[in-house]
């Protein structure tokens, strides 16, 4: 029987994306990529499978998931799963990640992931994984920015049923917080990697460290399409 991975990782890509107008998995973020396909290459770091959860929108982000995993040959790791609670909070959508990668052949850990750090590479999660690998006591690897925890974050067997117990807005942050001892911090000092696209105007200034001086036109012409455009899930 083979061993169990040491990491999976779960993509959290089911939000509502209220403030940006428009499901933020989608939006494009350089070269034939997405926030979406962005956060999985970053994902591919770990030896596990790729889950991606998913809600508002969730045929259109299911789609781009599977997109991405035919042109990088990875649709052997991929696993999309609906969360039907999306709309009650972020904690929904970690609880129904951990249970989906725990029912079956359940890793060692779980590394969770946003989808709207666009800017976060796969050479920043290797780090983590190079960390978890070597954690000891430790029951959680976390990112820091100049010393302050930042996603994503890597938890053990040991947490997650905290992570099942979270409720409402709640992320992992929350139980790295409650344990500041069990946490292995990986300094990747400051920098985009750690910005995250919550409203147009961040989109906008993100979006042409990802595609270089010359999309700084395409991000203001973005930001001014997505501020005049709604969507509903």
């Amino acid at each position: 029987m083979p061993s169990p991975a040491m990491l999976d990782a779960v993509v959290l890509a089911a939000g509502l994306s209220r403030r940006m107008g428009r499901p933020k998995p989608l939006l494009p973020a350089g070269e034939g990529a997405t926030l979406l396909s962005r956060a999985l290459d970053a994902a591919t770091a770990v030896d596990g499978r790729l889950w991606v959860v998913l809600g508002a929108a969730a045929g259109a982000v299911r789609a781009e998931a599977e997109r991405w995993a035919r042109l990088r040959g990875e649709e052997a790791r991929l696993r999309c799963l609906f969360n039907p609670d999306f709309a009650s909070g972020l904690a929904s959508s970690v609880a129904a990640g951990v249970r989906a990668a725990t029912s079956r052949e359940p890793p060692q850990g779980i590394l969770l992931l946003v989808a709207d750090q666009p800017a976060l590479e796969r050479r920043h999660v290797t780090r983590l994984v190079e960390a978890f690998r070597r954690r000891g006591a430790a029951q959680a690897v976390a990112a820091a920015e100049e010393g302050e925890l930042r996603n994503p974050a890597a938890f053990a067997r040991e947490l997650f049923d905290e992570l099942l117990a979270l409720e409402g807005d709640a992320g992992g942050r929350q139980i790295l917080a409650r344990h500041p001892g069990r946490v292995l911090r990986v300094e990747l000092g400051s920098g985009p990697w750690f910005r995250d696209v919550d409203d147009p105007e961040a989109y906008a200034r993100l979006l042409p460290k990802l595609c270089g001086a010359e999309a700084r036109g395409a991000a203001g012409d973005a930001e001014g399409e997505i501020s005049q455009k709604g969507w509903r899930a």
